[in-house]
């Protein structure tokens, strides 16, 4: 029961409560006991709550050298530390840990498992996926040369190669490079793996439904945040502006996504307030950077019209009445600030 006080406000109560604890822990069972692992990860737990990620930190290290303490490193026995770091450094965006914990983990099961064995896949799909963010961050293009492409490969051979035919696995990972290749434009690699998987989904009946669920709509495969607060530049006053001084607007764009899973043909179907077209612009750019799987018919990447995003953001009334002025188109005459 004490240990919920933090929910009521007073998370410092809460942590001298868990250092009593962590003692009494330490005298009965020893310092490197794994009786204090519930301790531990309640402590860390109200750390990651009140937003404390570097004690957060300091907590999970503590808990990995417990492991470490207790197993060699090649141990098994090390996975669960291993799991628990790469799902709090991807929690916190710490993606070169992240990736580090990930390589940890694909090296302890390559000492453990056979070459195909289906353990071996995770691992190099999700540092596939931190390789692929960096990619799109910095722009790169040389992505059949680069290390994402590589475990993505491994993964699919791991899957066509495991003595545990596992159709499922196999069509996660045909997805994926499939996807990868598709959020760098490469259409013709993008698609061949989507044939397999469209092909190997059809083999089967009691494959036919996630078949309609992978293919039949346009699935969303990238979509960056739009900045949701105006704030333009040629609001001189934007430093004054307070949280109060905000008005909420939304705009629905409707767009096509192609064969390619780019969007096209985007027009802007709903606005409150009406005319504001440097918002236009700005929700326009974000969702022209959307990226998606296609939808297919009979096996085929097939263009899906009438998509629709709705976008929700906060500017002041001046931004609003500034945009109107210079396009010269008739918008909202009063407007009242949120309460």
């Amino acid at each position: 029961m004490q240990l919920h006080i933090w929910i009521k406000g007073r998370p410092d109560e809460a942590y001298a409560i868990f250092d009593r604890a962590q003692h009494v822990s330490d005298v009965n069972y020893g310092p490197h006991s794994f009786n204090q692992l519930p301790i531990l990860n309640a402590k860390m737990q109200v750390y990651l709550d009140n937003n404390d990620q570097a004690s957060a930190l300091d907590v999970l290290d503590r808990i990995k050298m417990l492991y470490v303490r207790n197993y060699s490193p090649k141990s098994m026995e090390l996975l669960p530390a291993l799991y628990q770091q790469a799902e709090l450094y991807g929690d916190l965006e710490m993606h070169a840990d992240e990736y580090r914990a990930w390589r940890d983990i694909l090296a302890i099961n390559r000492s453990h498992y056979e070459e195909y064995d289906l353990e071996l896949i995770e691992p190099n799909i999700r540092m596939a996926e931190i390789h692929i963010r960096d990619l799109r961050k910095i722009g790169y293009r040389a992505v059949t040369t680069s290390a994402a492409e590589k475990h993505l490969k491994t993964a699919l051979r791991i899957a066509e190669n495991s003595p545990d035919d596992n159709w499922e696995v196999r069509k996660d990972c045909l997805l994926s490079i499939a996807d990868f290749y598709t959020l760098f434009d490469l259409k013709g690699r993008a698609h061949r793996y989507y044939s397999e998987a469209w092909d190997l989904l059809s083999s089967r009946d009691i494959s036919l439904a996630d078949r309609a669920e992978y293919f039949d709509a346009p699935i969303s495969l990238a979509r960056p945040k739009l900045d949701p607060y105006a704030n333009f530049d040629y609001n001189s006053n934007s430093r004054n502006v307070g949280p109060g001084d905000y008005l909420e607007g939304e705009m629905t764009v409707e767009f096509t996504v192609n064969e390619r899973g780019r969007t096209q043909d985007l027009r802007i179907v709903a606005a409150d307030p009406p005319n504001f077209s440097h918002m236009e612009k700005r929700v326009r750019n974000a969702v022209e950077a959307f990226v998606y799987r296609p939808r297919f018919v009979d096996g085929k990447a097939t263009r899906t019209r009438g998509q629709q995003y709705q976008a929700r953001y906060f500017y002041v009334p001046s931004e609003y009445h500034t945009s109107v002025a210079k396009s010269g188109k008739p918008g909202r005459q009063s407007q009242t600030k949120n309460p």
